[in-house]
């Protein structure tokens, strides 16, 4: 790469030798923060984007497809597990609610354990571990066992094998790396869309230990998927290892900063007010936000529409919320208001609207909320890393997000079975889906004083303008400069989120 110029400053910033850019999407729960990672080193045998690149890149789509996929369908599984144990609405949502808590706690975790022991022993392992834990749930005498074997042994299953499809794209991409990226994150959302339905077809026509079983298989599926994961020769590995850190939740540290820097569990950051807002905000949106996912179908049953019918409503609402992420992620981009305010009144009104579904008493008016509620959501994903980015600024981004995830994982776990106890007691749908709601509403008002605590320190703009040697302009885009150690690496971020 020739030079960077930034004409928007008064000083200019040339490095030369520049070997690669690349774009890079930290995930979220289905969406993602640009990164731009531009390296400078000796690389004379570069194999990668090449076929074996796709091979992977298919590989980890696939991984997303299954992992991500059935948390978010969890709802028809949570039918047949009804139906079998006989147990209370919240004692049964546990087990749901204890494997996604593990498939986000566990991913710090699972990032130490990659840089140990390497991304294909990991993956193999929550191969391994999805295969044990679905099989043994299938023999399950009691919901007890089931906390164990689907929501301890499968949750830690998912994270490491969800986890790694994320960040193995950075050994395997240079050039078309944020395309890899953005095909691997596009399989939980397709999950989403096609693993609700053919679930439900599965039950309609066998017991659901035999689909455990099924499923089971699958695991195995994922370890072989794991063998493809081979090791990626590069005559920088520490360059190597800061670019896969770099796409781990956010987990990661910047080029030539000490880990202790930027520690996930580094609690300086709540001298940020504002952070402290925000933190108490998402989580309790987060203690709602997979209440419709458990629910949904069992509502839909009980106002008379079958649960053929029903499960396609997961699906409905896994479409919207990926056209959702993009339409905000472009809204973001375009749009001269800043983003928190767009945020808050899109949680407001994924709160009211999950307030009003107990009214619906039709497919259509289900439909109807299932649409609004997925494209709302796309802010509530799409736009969180941006939002966090706006009030902590690009120095904290790493640790706040890290606590971030950490605090939300558990308002995830709590937030389905304290609507299945509400059942339980009220035996009205009302109560849940009005718990559903309150929890975004209360989130969207804290959300107000946000702007009232922000740190006024703002970090400098600048336009930005990539060249090839011979002058040819790549793209100019505004981001913001973030690190720059050595004459090793640069990385900056911009401000587009999307899908």
């Amino acid at each position: 790469m020739g030079s960077l110029t930034m004409p928007s400053v008064q000083t200019s910033l040339s490095i030369s030798s520049f070997e690669h850019i690349t774009a890079v999407q930290v995930p979220v729960i289905g969406g993602s923060m640009s990164l731009i990672c531009v390296d400078t080193r000796d690389d004379q045998t570069n194999n990668k984007d090449k076929g074996w690149a796709w091979v992977v890149c298919v590989g980890s789509s696939l991984m997303m497809f299954f992992t991500f996929g059935t948390h978010t369908c969890f709802g028809v599984l949570l039918n047949a597990l009804l139906d079998h144990f006989q147990e209370t609405k919240a004692r049964t949502a546990w087990v749901g609610s204890i494997s996604v808590n593990l498939l986000f706690v566990f991913s710090p975790i699972t990032s130490r354990l990659a840089e140990r022991y390497g991304v294909r022993a990991v993956t193999i392992a929550g191969g391994i571990l999805i295969t044990f834990g679905l099989f043994l749930s299938a023999y399950a005498p009691s919901l007890l066992i089931m906390y164990l074997t689907y929501g301890l042994l499968f949750g830690i299953g998912t994270s490491l094998c969800g986890t790694m499809a994320q960040v193995i794209t950075v050994d395997y991409f240079d050039k078309h790396l944020s395309l890899a990226t953005g095909i691997v994150a596009s399989g939980s959302s397709v999950g989403t869309l096609v693993l609700a339905p053919f679930l439900q077809f599965l039950l309609e026509r066998y017991k659901w230990q035999s689909i455990f079983k099924l499923m089971a298989g699958i695991g195995i599926l994922l370890s072989i998927i794991g063998l493809i994961f081979k090791p990626v020769k590069d005559q920088n590995e520490e360059s190597l290892v800061r670019r896969r850190q770099s796409v781990d939740y956010g987990a990661c540290s910047m080029s030539g900063v000490p880990c202790n820097r930027f520690g996930l569990f580094d609690c300086g950051i709540f001298k940020n007010k504002a952070f402290i807002l925000w933190v108490i905000a998402t989580c309790s949106a987060g203690f709602g936000y997979f209440i419709p996912h458990f629910f949904l179908i069992q509502f839909s049953e009980e106002i008379g529409i079958p649960r053929s019918q029903g499960s396609w409503l997961i699906s409905y609402l896994g479409i919207s919320s990926t056209i959702g992420r993009i339409l905000f992620g472009k809204l973001s981009d375009v749009c001269c208001i800043r983003n928190l305010p767009i945020y808050r009144l899109c949680m407001l009104m994924i709160g009211l609207a999950s307030t009003l579904c107990p009214f619906a008493k039709s497919y259509e008016a289900l439909v109807a909320y299932v649409i609004v509620l997925g494209l709302l959501d796309g802010s509530y994903i799409g736009l969180m890393s941006i939002v966090t980015l706006e009030i902590v600024k690009i120095n904290n981004i790493i640790r706040a997000w890290g606590i971030l995830y950490f605090c939300q994982s558990f308002t995830y776990l709590l937030g389905p079975p304290t609507a299945g106890m509400m059942y339980d007691y009220f035996k009205s749908y009302k109560s849940v889906f009005y718990l559903a709601g309150a929890s975004m509403i209360f989130g969207a008002i804290v959300l107000l004083f946000v702007p009232c605590c922000t740190p006024t320190n703002i970090q400098q703009m600048a336009n930005i303008t990539l060249a090839t040697p011979n002058g040819t302009p790549i793209r100019t885009p505004d981001i913001i400069i973030t690190d720059v150690n050595n004459n090793s690496q640069l990385l900056v971020v911009e401000k587009l989120t999307s899908l």
